[in-house]
C-alpha cells in the first residue's frame, strides 16, 4: 500500500516537473554564460516566478520520494 502511494507521488511530481521545465522561458542558456547575450539581467515576475518555484518544489518532492522509496525497500 505504501509503495503504491509513493509510486503515485513520484509519477505526479515527475509530470509536474517536466511540464514546469518546459514552460520556463528560453532566453538564456549557454550562450548567455559565455557573453553571447546582449540583454540586461531581468528579475522573474508574475507567472514566470511562480513556474520557477513550482519547478524547485516539484524537484525536491521528486528526489525526496525517490530516496524515501529506496530507504523503505
Amino acid at each position: 500500500m505504501q509503495k503504491d502511494i509513493l509510486t503515485g507521488i513520484i509519477i505526479a511530481s515527475a509530470v509536474v516537473l517536466i511540464v514546469s521545465v518546459l514552460l520556463q522561458k528560453k532566453d538564456g542558456g549557454l550562450g548567455v554564460t559565455f557573453g553571447g547575450g546582449g540583454g540586461a539581467y531581468m528579475k522573474k515576475r508574475g507567472a514566470e516566478k511562480f513556474v520557477f518555484y513550482v519547478t524547485i518544489v516539484s524537484a525536491i518532492i521528486f528526489v525526496g520520494t525517490i530516496l524515501l522509496s529506496l530507504v523503505l525497500k
